[in-house]
């Protein structure tokens, strides 16, 4: 009878997650990242109301067995523990779907939501995907209240070909008197910041925005598939404003 029962279970997940890609696929490009947005606030939201529902709050420990528990292909992997944080890996995705970016970035926002929502300090980020031409998957829920040395779990680390090409760029933008730090890279997004040599100079406002889209646009065409994000803290842009 139980054996049945999880057969069931499992039959009706599958189904229930081929109904959901079928309609993700079918969201319009341009309406695609006001999507993406949507359902990570609704699963904060969603996760939100059940921690106060309930008054729990999730540690570490706890979402690797919330999502073991949910089937969602992210989670079905190898679970390693470490002091600060969790990791799972894995290789493949839902039947067809490892090249999805869609489904790569819908689910990543889903659990997103979902980790920020019932956890307090806790944070969750994806370092590798096959959809963006990664080798395996790499998701990592960590602890953001510890001392972090440094950027590790943050970001993953910039694969090699990529970063030869990147150290130039650092050159280029040093001889203009900015400071550029490639921070890391996370499935197909590149994420850094960008200054000036006088730490009172953020960048803000119109020229900043100039100095920022040159910079992109030069990554971007020798890598045209690449993300590329200002990861500066919005802080710092509003101590510039003041």
């Amino acid at each position: 009878m139980g054996e049945n029962s999880h057969h069931k279970n499992a039959k009706m997940t599958h189904e229930s997650q081929q109904i959901e890609v079928e309609l993700v696929n079918e969201i319009p490009l341009n309406m695609l990242d006001f999507a993406l947005k949507q359902v990570f606030d609704n699963s904060r939201r969603l996760a939100i109301s059940a921690s106060q529902h309930h008054r729990i709050r999730f540690e570490l420990q706890d979402f690797q067995e919330l999502l073991i528990a949910s089937s969602l292909p992210c989670a079905m992997g190898l679970w390693t523990e470490r002091s600060q944080s969790r990791h799972v890996t894995r290789t493949g995705c839902m039947q067809g779907q490892s090249k999805n970016k869609r489904i790569c970035d819908w689910y990543r926002e889903a659990i997103d939501g979902v980790v920020v929502g019932l956890g307090e300090t806790e944070r969750y980020v994806r370092h590798r995907s096959e959809a963006y031409g990664d080798e395996g998957c790499l998701d990592i829920v960590f602890d953001d209240s510890q001392n972090l040395p440094n950027d590790e779990l943050r970001y993953g680390p910039i694969p090699p070909p990529l970063e030869q090409h990147l150290n130039s760029v650092i050159s280029g933008w040093e001889l203009r008197g900015f400071k550029l730090n490639w921070k890391g890279y996370s499935a197909g997004t590149l994420f850094y910041t960008l200054a000036g040599q006088d730490p009172t100079d953020t960048l803000c406002q119109s020229r900043g925005r100039t100095l920022h889209q040159e910079l992109q646009k030069s990554v971007r065409d020798v890598f045209p598939t690449l993300r590329i994000q200002d990861s500066t803290p919005l802080a710092v842009y509003a101590e510039g404003t003041r």
